[in-house]
């Protein structure tokens, strides 16, 4: 059986936080801070139960610091992404759920 210390050396050793008793952050928060701490300001994007949690982040209570788009159907929001990209000359971000959402985001990826 492993010693409580040993155990805390070895997760600091591969990376992980240790816990400080601070608040753990989601999932959706570590997203949404990778965002903002990259300058995005717009992110293209389509809701679904697998993106709900990063989604709950664009809300006010986070000072609207990324303004969310919604598109229909997922390929416009890959184009309007693309389109702001190349307006702006900033990064476009897609947001969308798994299965067919990120399926049908393929077609505007792969057009230059």
């Amino acid at each position: 059986m492993l010693h409580p210390s040993s155990m805390r050396q070895g997760l600091a050793r591969c990376g992980r936080p240790m816990s400080t008793g601070a608040r753990k952050l989601s999932g959706g928060e570590l997203v949404y801070r990778a965002l903002v701490d990259n300058q995005v300001s717009h992110v293209f994007g389509y809701s679904g139960g697998a993106n709900l949690p990063v989604l709950d982040q664009f809300s006010p209570e986070n000072n609207h610091a990324i303004q969310f788009i919604m598109n229909r159907p997922e390929q416009c929001c890959g184009h309007a992404a693309e389109g702001y990209a190349k307006a702006s000359g900033r990064t476009g971000v897609v947001l969308t759920t798994s299965g067919p959402g990120l399926t049908n985001i393929i077609t505007p990826l792969q057009v230059r």
